[in-house]
């Protein structure tokens, strides 16, 4: 296993190409940076799994990945089986509906052929 701090595009020039790629708490909607990685990874059709705090978050990270890359989910948003664990988790309102809210929370993949199953 070889972990790598930094932009994976800005990376990926001297690394091999990965055989997988895992974004805890990606924020894939709050960073514009993510683009040119996603892109990236897509192009090198490397798995790329992301969790985010809620689905509601997961849904909308979809959402703009295939309004800008094409890009599907290839794994939908699953309650993630690594998640932190936690007596209860958190509820929070977005837009109107309550969504559960646990860090490491919700999984989803893209490019990937492997589903994860709790």
């Amino acid at each position: 296993i070889r972990i790598s701090r930094g932009f994976y595009h800005d990376l990926a020039p001297t690394l091999e190409r990965a055989d997988v790629a895992l974004a805890p708490n990606a924020g894939i909607t709050q960073y514009e940076e993510w683009h040119p990685t996603l892109a990236m990874l897509d192009e090198q059709r490397v798995p790329f799994y992301f969790t985010n705090f809620s689905p509601v978050e997961v849904d909308s990270a979809a959402c703009v990945v295939r309004d800008v890359h094409d890009l599907e989910l290839s794994m939908p948003c699953q309650l993630n089986p690594f998640c932190q664990p936690v007596d209860r988790a958190s509820v929070v309102t977005e837009g109107g509906s309550i969504s559960p809210w646990i860090t490491n929370g919700y999984l989803a993949a893209f490019n990937s052929d492997v589903v994860v199953v709790a």
